[in-house]
Parts: C-alpha cells; structure tokens; sequence
C-alpha cells in the first residue's frame, strides 16, 4: 500500500480499492525542480500529484475509533505526466545536440532515467517506474515528442509538437470556463465594472487558463506560451484599470462598505443631569433589626 503523509487521504471515486493499487512516486516538479509527491495508478493509466493541507493544529480527525491529533489531510488530483516529461526529456534531448538542431537528438526511452542526470537515486526509481507505463507513457511522448520504433522506442523532443499540445490545453479548458465558478471570478469581478466585449472575454479565460498551466511548466516556456497570446496586453491594461479605479473609489475602510461619515461641525453637547447627592447610606432601626431573620433561619426545618 502506498504511503500518504497524513492519515487522512482525500481521492477521486475510485471504488473501495483506495491506495492499494497505487505507486508512490517522487520527482521534480516540472516548476521549481523540487522533489514531489506523486502517484501512480497502473490499473487505469492515471496519474496523480499529492499535495498537503495542514491546519497547524486546529483540526483533528475521528476515523476507525481513533482520534488523530494532525488534522492535515492529503489530496490526490489528476495530473497529466506530459508535464512531469517537458522539462526531463527536453534536459535529455538538449545533452545530445546533433548539428544546428536544437531539439538535440534521438534518445532511447529504456536509457531515460539513467540520461535525465538525476542525483537522487530515488527520482531515477521513479522515472524508471513511469516509463515502463504503457499508455500512460506514449500518450505523453506523443505530445511532445518525434517516436520512432515500436519494439525499441527512441524520442527527440520538439518544441513545436510541445507548443501545440500547451495551446490545445488552453483550448479545451476554454471551452468548459464557464462551467468552472472557480475560473468565473476575475470575468465576474472585471463585468461589475465595465461591459465587457466577447472578444476581451476569451481573452480573460485564456489568461486564467494560461496561469494555471504555468504552475507545472519551466519559466521559459511560461515566457513563449504567453508571447503566442501577444502576452495579453488587452488584458492586462484592463486590469490595471480596475485596480487603480476600485483604489481610487474605495480608499479608505468607510468608503469601501459605504459607511456615511458624521459631520464634525458644530456639534451638538449634550448635558447630563445630576441628581442631588444623598446624605448617606439609609440607617437601620433597632426594630427592623429585630424583624430580620439570620442567614441559617433559611436553611432550619420549619416545625409542623
């Protein structure tokens, strides 16, 4: 069974098989490089990142009559592995150039976690256990990737195969924007302010959409996605204009919730009214002494 790192593990509708058939991995992140969690589902050619939320303990948990103490939780989402290869393969490619061709040349895909230049034997184990996937693992080379052979493969990594497959990415996650409320709030926010043109529009999901994305690529081909969107200028200079309008009219906590400010102008002194000081505390006859009962008459059993 595969390890999680909390004792709480939220994944996707999978049945009751839970992590039984699923292999830990750890590798790169296709970001910053850092080693991270991710894991392997053979059954159904899927892959996964595991990312932590802890709640620096202000949670716990109540499972199988037992109280966990760490109320952190891991979460599985599905992850296209192309993302995981981009960075490795293009690495791979680029150590083997072949003349004026900066894809570099052929590698065979048996030899690549051995040519990625890993220093960690554990991400070696891990690349070796991703590319002995099948479908899994065509499916991804085939985005990004010249194949050749079939019993034997060797790849070359080609930008503009990489490209393409970034740029389909954007236009799929279009087409379903609006079903995502999550993707819906920059268009919301931007529409309260000013009408919007359908044209603008598809450009503001795309940049959505673009910023997702660029949370699993490189830097650099963060850089070269956006130039094929013209870096969305329009986009961007709308933005700057909301920001400096919504400063410009909400610039103090008052202004923000509409609160009405009270005139300081002459105001109106209000005068207390003093009552006449009394001339001390009330004194007690000797009669009413007599007529009050002690503290332990309240507790005497009254006699039948």
């Amino acid at each position: 069974m595969a390890n999680a790192s909390s004792a709480i593990v939220i994944l996707p509708d999978n049945g009751t098989e839970g992590l039984v058939h699923y292999e830990a991995l750890t590798l790169p992140h296709p970001r910053t490089g850092e080693s991270s969690s991710f894991y392997l589902d053979s059954r159904n050619s899927k892959m996964f990142e595991a990312s932590d939320a802890d709640h620096y303990g202000s949670r716990s948990w109540i499972a199988h009559n037992k109280i966990y103490k760490d109320g952190s939780f891991t979460m599985f989402t599905q992850i296209d592995p192309t993302f995981l290869l981009v960075p490795i393969l293009q690495s791979c490619c680029r150590c083997f150039k072949n003349g004026n061709d900066s894809n570099g040349r052929y590698i065979q895909v048996d030899s690549l976690p051995f040519d990625a230049g890993f220093d960690s034997n554990l991400h070696v184990a891990s690349l070796e256990s991703l590319v002995r996937q099948g479908t899994l693992l065509d499916c991804a080379l085939k985005n990004i990737c010249d194949v050749q052979g079939s019993y034997t493969k060797v790849v070359k990594f080609d930008k503009a195969r990489t490209l393409q497959w970034l740029k389909n990415k954007v236009a799929i996650a279009a087409i379903n924007y609006e079903k995502t409320p999550a993707l819906m709030e920059m268009t919301k926010r931007i529409e309260s302010f000013k009408p919007i043109p359908q044209e603008l529009k598809q450009s503001i999901h795309e940049y959505q959409i673009v910023l997702l994305i660029s949370e699993y690529l490189p830097q650099s081909w963060v850089d070269t996605l956006m130039k094929e969107y013209d870096d969305f200028k329009a986009v961007k200079e709308l933005e700057t204009e909301l920001e400096a309008t919504t400063h410009a009219s909400f610039s103090t906590p008052t202004d923000y919730f509409n609160i009405p400010k009270q005139s300081t102008a002459n105001p109106k002194k209000k005068t207390a009214s003093v009552k006449d000081p009394k001339s001390g505390p009330k004194k007690i006859s000797a009669k009413d002494m007599a007529k009050t009962r002690t503290l332990t008459s309240f507790f005497a059993k009254s006699s039948k």
